[in-house]
Protein backbone atom coordinates (compact mmCIF):
# COMPACT_ATOMS: atom_id res chain seq x y z
CA UNK A 1 0.00 0.00 0.00
CA UNK A 2 1.68 3.80 -1.37
CA UNK A 3 1.28 6.56 0.93
CA UNK A 4 2.06 9.43 -1.03
CA UNK A 5 2.56 13.48 0.58
CA UNK A 6 2.80 16.35 -1.22
CA UNK A 7 5.01 19.41 0.43
CA UNK A 8 5.90 22.91 0.01
CA UNK A 9 9.47 23.36 -1.34
CA UNK A 10 10.32 23.66 3.20
CA UNK A 11 9.83 19.84 3.28
CA UNK A 12 7.77 20.50 6.05
CA UNK A 13 4.56 22.61 4.95
CA UNK A 14 2.01 19.58 3.62
CA UNK A 15 0.05 20.46 0.38
CA UNK A 16 -2.39 17.35 -0.07
CA UNK A 17 -2.29 13.66 0.35
CA UNK A 18 -2.26 12.57 -3.20
CA UNK A 19 -5.12 10.04 -4.13
CA UNK A 20 -3.68 6.42 -4.50
CA UNK A 21 -6.23 5.51 -7.30
CA UNK A 22 -5.28 8.45 -9.62
CA UNK A 23 -2.16 6.48 -9.46
CA UNK A 24 -1.30 5.84 -12.88
CA UNK A 25 2.62 4.78 -12.65
CA UNK A 26 5.57 5.10 -10.88
CA UNK A 27 9.21 4.67 -12.62
CA UNK A 28 11.96 2.91 -11.03
CA UNK A 29 14.93 4.53 -9.45
CA UNK A 30 18.00 3.92 -8.97
CA UNK A 31 20.99 4.45 -6.80
CA UNK A 32 24.98 3.62 -6.44
CA UNK A 33 27.95 3.87 -4.39
CA UNK A 34 29.66 7.19 -4.23
CA UNK A 35 26.82 8.64 -4.99
CA UNK A 36 23.18 9.33 -4.67
CA UNK A 37 19.45 8.79 -5.69
CA UNK A 38 18.99 9.37 -9.16
CA UNK A 39 16.12 10.92 -11.38
CA UNK A 40 12.17 9.27 -11.48
CA UNK A 41 8.98 10.32 -12.81
CA UNK A 42 5.28 9.18 -11.61
CA UNK A 43 2.38 10.01 -13.07
CA UNK A 44 -1.41 10.76 -11.84
CA UNK A 45 -4.42 10.62 -13.72
CA UNK A 46 -5.63 14.02 -13.26
CA UNK A 47 -7.35 16.78 -14.45
CA UNK A 48 -4.42 19.17 -16.22
CA UNK A 49 -6.60 22.33 -14.64
CA UNK A 50 -4.85 20.83 -11.08
CA UNK A 51 -2.85 23.41 -9.77
CA UNK A 52 -1.33 21.06 -6.69
CA UNK A 53 2.39 20.71 -8.17
CA UNK A 54 4.96 23.71 -8.32
CA UNK A 55 8.74 23.14 -9.13
CA UNK A 56 10.95 21.92 -5.86
CA UNK A 57 7.72 20.85 -4.29
CA UNK A 58 8.37 17.81 -2.44
CA UNK A 59 6.89 14.18 -2.67
CA UNK A 60 7.16 11.81 0.10
CA UNK A 61 6.65 8.19 -1.15
CA UNK A 62 5.66 5.78 1.62
CA UNK A 63 5.43 1.88 0.89
CA UNK A 64 3.62 -0.15 3.85
CA UNK A 65 5.67 1.10 6.59
CA UNK A 66 9.09 1.29 4.23
CA UNK A 67 9.87 5.43 3.63
CA UNK A 68 11.07 4.93 0.50
CA UNK A 69 11.84 8.34 -1.45
CA UNK A 70 11.34 12.11 -0.32
CA UNK A 71 12.09 14.07 -4.00
CA UNK A 72 11.77 17.68 -5.73
CA UNK A 73 9.59 18.13 -8.48
CA UNK A 74 11.45 19.51 -11.04
CA UNK A 75 8.88 19.06 -14.07
CA UNK A 76 5.57 19.00 -14.38
CA UNK A 77 3.75 17.23 -17.71
CA UNK A 78 0.20 17.74 -18.53
CA UNK A 79 -0.91 15.13 -21.17
CA UNK A 80 -4.50 15.35 -22.58
CA UNK A 81 -5.54 12.05 -23.81
CA UNK A 82 -8.42 11.09 -25.99
CA UNK A 83 -10.24 9.17 -23.09
CA UNK A 84 -8.27 10.81 -20.15
CA UNK A 85 -5.87 13.83 -18.43
CA UNK A 86 -2.82 12.87 -16.66
CA UNK A 87 -0.36 15.04 -15.40
CA UNK A 88 3.29 13.49 -14.90
CA UNK A 89 5.73 15.08 -12.49
CA UNK A 90 9.77 14.25 -13.02
CA UNK A 91 11.53 14.57 -10.22
CA UNK A 92 15.27 14.73 -8.66
CA UNK A 93 17.00 13.46 -5.40
CA UNK A 94 17.37 16.88 -2.87
CA UNK A 95 21.35 15.72 -2.85
CA UNK A 96 21.63 17.00 -6.32
CA UNK A 97 20.95 20.58 -4.39
CA UNK A 98 24.92 20.09 -3.15
CA UNK A 99 25.71 20.21 -7.68
CA UNK A 100 24.04 23.69 -7.38
CA UNK A 101 26.58 25.50 -5.08
CA UNK A 102 30.26 26.05 -5.56
CA UNK A 103 32.95 25.34 -2.96
CA UNK A 104 36.57 27.02 -3.19
CA UNK A 105 38.42 25.77 0.12
CA UNK A 106 41.50 24.17 0.68
CA UNK A 107 41.99 21.29 2.90
CA UNK A 108 44.60 19.32 4.79
CA UNK A 109 42.93 17.12 7.36
CA UNK A 110 41.38 13.58 7.52
CA UNK A 111 39.18 12.74 5.05
CA UNK A 112 36.03 12.45 7.69
CA UNK A 113 36.88 16.09 8.98
CA UNK A 114 37.07 17.54 5.59
CA UNK A 115 33.65 15.74 4.68
CA UNK A 116 32.15 16.98 7.85
CA UNK A 117 33.30 20.54 6.83
CA UNK A 118 31.87 20.53 3.26
CA UNK A 119 28.69 19.36 4.72
CA UNK A 120 28.26 21.99 7.23
CA UNK A 121 29.42 24.99 4.92
CA UNK A 122 27.11 23.69 2.69
CA UNK A 123 24.09 24.08 4.88
CA UNK A 124 24.81 26.80 5.96
CA UNK A 125 25.26 28.27 2.57
CA UNK A 126 21.77 26.70 1.91
CA UNK A 127 20.33 28.40 4.63
CA UNK A 128 18.73 25.12 6.35
CA UNK A 129 20.04 21.71 7.41
CA UNK A 130 19.33 19.40 4.38
CA UNK A 131 22.30 17.15 4.70
CA UNK A 132 23.65 15.43 7.29
CA UNK A 133 25.41 13.24 9.37
CA UNK A 134 27.26 11.85 12.91
CA UNK A 135 29.40 9.90 14.45
CA UNK A 136 28.40 6.78 13.31
CA UNK A 137 27.48 7.50 9.35
CA UNK A 138 31.29 9.53 9.60
CA UNK A 139 33.37 7.60 11.45
CA UNK A 140 37.05 9.24 12.12
CA UNK A 141 39.54 8.46 9.61
CA UNK A 142 43.08 8.81 10.28
CA UNK A 143 45.08 9.68 7.56
CA UNK A 144 45.62 13.50 6.56
CA UNK A 145 44.91 14.43 2.90
CA UNK A 146 45.19 17.64 0.67
CA UNK A 147 42.96 18.93 -1.39
CA UNK A 148 42.27 22.41 -2.74
CA UNK A 149 39.34 23.18 -4.45
CA UNK A 150 40.34 27.08 -5.03
CA UNK A 151 39.08 27.10 -8.38
CA UNK A 152 36.12 26.45 -7.45
CA UNK A 153 33.59 22.82 -7.57
CA UNK A 154 30.09 21.85 -6.42
CA UNK A 155 29.86 20.69 -3.28
CA UNK A 156 29.05 17.29 -4.64
CA UNK A 157 31.58 16.70 -7.04
CA UNK A 158 34.02 17.81 -3.61
CA UNK A 159 32.34 15.32 -1.72
CA UNK A 160 33.22 12.60 -4.23
CA UNK A 161 37.00 13.69 -4.68
CA UNK A 162 37.32 13.07 -0.94
CA UNK A 163 35.79 9.59 -0.49
CA UNK A 164 37.84 9.09 -3.99
CA UNK A 165 40.97 9.84 -2.83
CA UNK A 166 41.07 8.45 0.19
CA UNK A 167 39.78 5.26 -0.81
CA UNK A 168 36.93 5.32 1.60
CA UNK A 169 33.17 4.64 0.25
CA UNK A 170 30.41 7.74 0.05
CA UNK A 171 26.48 7.56 -0.24
CA UNK A 172 23.98 10.09 0.60
CA UNK A 173 20.33 7.65 1.36
CA UNK A 174 17.16 8.40 1.58
CA UNK A 175 16.91 10.52 4.48
CA UNK A 176 19.67 13.23 2.98
CA UNK A 177 22.40 11.59 5.60
CA UNK A 178 25.90 11.29 4.45
CA UNK A 179 28.04 8.11 5.22
CA UNK A 180 31.56 7.37 4.52
CA UNK A 181 33.10 4.34 6.10
CA UNK A 182 35.63 1.42 5.02
CA UNK A 183 33.93 -1.58 3.08
CA UNK A 184 33.95 -3.22 6.30
CA UNK A 185 31.57 -1.41 8.13
CA UNK A 186 27.96 -1.82 6.52
CA UNK A 187 25.46 -4.37 7.14
CA UNK A 188 25.07 -7.71 5.61
CA UNK A 189 22.21 -8.95 3.82
CA UNK A 190 21.36 -12.45 3.94
CA UNK A 191 19.62 -14.09 0.46
CA UNK A 192 18.79 -17.53 -0.24
CA UNK A 193 18.14 -18.78 -4.10
CA UNK A 194 15.97 -19.35 -5.55
CA UNK A 195 13.48 -17.99 -2.68
CA UNK A 196 14.49 -14.77 -2.50
CA UNK A 197 16.48 -14.28 -5.65
CA UNK A 198 15.32 -14.69 -9.02
CA UNK A 199 18.08 -14.52 -11.38
CA UNK A 200 22.17 -14.59 -10.99
CA UNK A 201 24.62 -13.62 -13.55
CA UNK A 202 28.56 -13.34 -13.46
CA UNK A 203 30.71 -11.23 -15.97
CA UNK A 204 34.45 -11.39 -15.72
CA UNK A 205 35.54 -8.09 -17.08
CA UNK A 206 38.91 -6.52 -17.69
CA UNK A 207 38.02 -3.55 -19.57
CA UNK A 208 39.02 -1.04 -17.18
CA UNK A 209 42.03 -2.39 -15.69
CA UNK A 210 45.26 -0.17 -14.74
CA UNK A 211 48.21 -1.18 -13.58
CA UNK A 212 50.12 1.76 -14.56
CA UNK A 213 49.27 5.23 -13.72
CA UNK A 214 50.41 8.48 -14.65
CA UNK A 215 49.09 10.93 -11.99
CA UNK A 216 49.25 14.81 -12.19
CA UNK A 217 49.15 16.67 -9.10
CA UNK A 218 49.81 20.04 -8.00
CA UNK A 219 53.59 20.54 -8.25
CA UNK A 220 54.55 17.52 -10.34
CA UNK A 221 53.56 14.40 -12.49
CA UNK A 222 54.31 10.72 -11.12
CA UNK A 223 54.21 7.23 -12.63
CA UNK A 224 52.99 4.44 -10.06
CA UNK A 225 53.22 0.70 -11.32
CA UNK A 226 52.17 -2.95 -10.12
CA UNK A 227 54.35 -5.05 -11.33
CA UNK A 228 52.39 -8.31 -10.42
CA UNK A 229 49.68 -7.11 -12.19
CA UNK A 230 51.54 -6.22 -15.29
CA UNK A 231 52.93 -9.85 -15.49
CA UNK A 232 49.79 -10.92 -15.56
CA UNK A 233 47.70 -8.47 -17.75
CA UNK A 234 50.64 -7.17 -19.72
CA UNK A 235 50.92 -3.42 -19.30
CA UNK A 236 47.86 -1.11 -18.89
CA UNK A 237 48.25 2.36 -17.93
CA UNK A 238 46.23 5.55 -17.77
CA UNK A 239 46.69 9.15 -17.25
CA UNK A 240 45.24 11.19 -14.71
CA UNK A 241 45.17 14.76 -14.03
CA UNK A 242 44.13 15.72 -10.54
CA UNK A 243 46.55 18.55 -10.26
CA UNK A 244 43.88 20.86 -9.31
CA UNK A 245 42.86 19.14 -6.70
CA UNK A 246 45.81 16.62 -4.82
CA UNK A 247 47.85 19.07 -3.75
CA UNK A 248 51.32 17.68 -2.34
CA UNK A 249 52.75 13.54 -3.28
CA UNK A 250 51.71 12.59 0.13
CA UNK A 251 47.70 12.70 -0.70
CA UNK A 252 48.90 11.57 -4.48
CA UNK A 253 50.23 8.39 -2.99
CA UNK A 254 47.23 7.63 -0.71
CA UNK A 255 45.14 8.41 -4.10
CA UNK A 256 47.32 5.76 -5.75
CA UNK A 257 46.43 3.49 -3.10
CA UNK A 258 43.37 3.93 -3.77
CA UNK A 259 43.22 3.66 -7.43
CA UNK A 260 44.97 0.29 -6.93
CA UNK A 261 42.91 -2.01 -5.16
CA UNK A 262 39.70 -0.90 -7.41
CA UNK A 263 41.39 -1.21 -10.98
CA UNK A 264 44.65 -3.57 -10.87
CA UNK A 265 42.60 -6.79 -11.24
CA UNK A 266 40.12 -7.97 -13.74
CA UNK A 267 36.88 -7.45 -11.80
CA UNK A 268 34.16 -9.91 -11.60
CA UNK A 269 30.77 -8.57 -11.63
CA UNK A 270 27.36 -10.48 -10.01
CA UNK A 271 24.09 -8.85 -11.03
CA UNK A 272 20.84 -10.57 -9.20
CA UNK A 273 17.20 -9.67 -9.16
CA UNK A 274 16.07 -10.06 -5.54
CA UNK A 275 11.74 -10.68 -5.24
CA UNK A 276 9.54 -9.34 -2.38
CA UNK A 277 10.27 -11.80 -0.25
CA UNK A 278 13.02 -9.84 0.85
CA UNK A 279 12.20 -6.10 2.19
CA UNK A 280 15.04 -5.24 -0.39
CA UNK A 281 13.87 -1.29 -0.16
CA UNK A 282 16.09 -2.22 2.97
CA UNK A 283 19.67 -2.67 0.69
CA UNK A 284 21.65 0.16 -0.18
CA UNK A 285 24.29 0.72 -2.68
CA UNK A 286 27.42 0.27 0.30
CA UNK A 287 25.87 -2.66 2.11
CA UNK A 288 27.08 -5.97 1.63
CA UNK A 289 25.08 -9.27 0.73
CA UNK A 290 25.76 -13.05 1.44
CA UNK A 291 23.98 -15.52 -1.15
CA UNK A 292 23.25 -18.70 0.35
CA UNK A 293 21.96 -22.20 -1.54
CA UNK A 294 24.05 -21.61 -4.51
CA UNK A 295 27.54 -23.69 -5.51
CA UNK A 296 29.63 -20.34 -5.39
CA UNK A 297 31.38 -18.59 -2.81
CA UNK A 298 29.62 -15.29 -2.66
CA UNK A 299 30.38 -13.87 0.77
CA UNK A 300 29.93 -10.12 2.16
CA UNK A 301 30.65 -8.50 -1.32
CA UNK A 302 29.14 -5.27 -1.71
CA UNK A 303 26.49 -3.72 -3.41
CA UNK A 304 27.81 -1.22 -6.04
CA UNK A 305 24.43 -0.12 -7.51
CA UNK A 306 20.42 -0.87 -6.51
CA UNK A 307 17.42 -0.23 -9.32
CA UNK A 308 14.27 -0.33 -7.30
CA UNK A 309 11.34 -1.62 -8.78
CA UNK A 310 7.78 -2.12 -7.19
CA UNK A 311 7.88 -5.51 -7.22
CA UNK A 312 11.96 -6.51 -7.29
CA UNK A 313 14.96 -4.56 -7.34
CA UNK A 314 17.79 -5.33 -9.99
CA UNK A 315 21.81 -5.17 -7.78
CA UNK A 316 25.32 -5.03 -8.88
CA UNK A 317 27.61 -6.48 -6.84
CA UNK A 318 31.26 -6.09 -7.99
CA UNK A 319 34.12 -8.26 -6.43
CA UNK A 320 37.36 -7.08 -6.89
CA UNK A 321 39.90 -10.02 -7.88
CA UNK A 322 42.16 -9.09 -5.22
CA UNK A 323 39.66 -9.59 -2.65
CA UNK A 324 38.74 -12.85 -2.70
CA UNK A 325 40.59 -15.40 -5.47
CA UNK A 326 38.91 -17.93 -4.41
CA UNK A 327 35.70 -16.72 -6.21
CA UNK A 328 34.13 -18.51 -9.05
CA UNK A 329 37.37 -20.20 -9.83
CA UNK A 330 35.71 -22.79 -11.72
Amino acid sequence: MFNIKLYQKDWSTKISFLELDKLSSVWASSAEINGWYGSTKISFVLPISNTNFEIWNIIRLQFEKNLLFRWSIIEVKKVYWKRKQTIELKMIWLSWLAWTIQTNAIYTDTASNIMKDLIDNFNIEYGSNILSYDSLTIPDSVWNISLDFSKYTSYLNAMKEVAETSGLFMFIDNLWIIYLKERSNFDTHKLKTWKQINTLSVTEDWTDLVNKLILKYATWTKTYQDAPSQAQYTVREKYIDKSSELSNVATADIYWASYLSQYKDKIKKISIQVNNEYNFFEIKPWDLMTIRNINYDIAELQVVKVRYWLETCDIELEVFYSFAKEIFNN
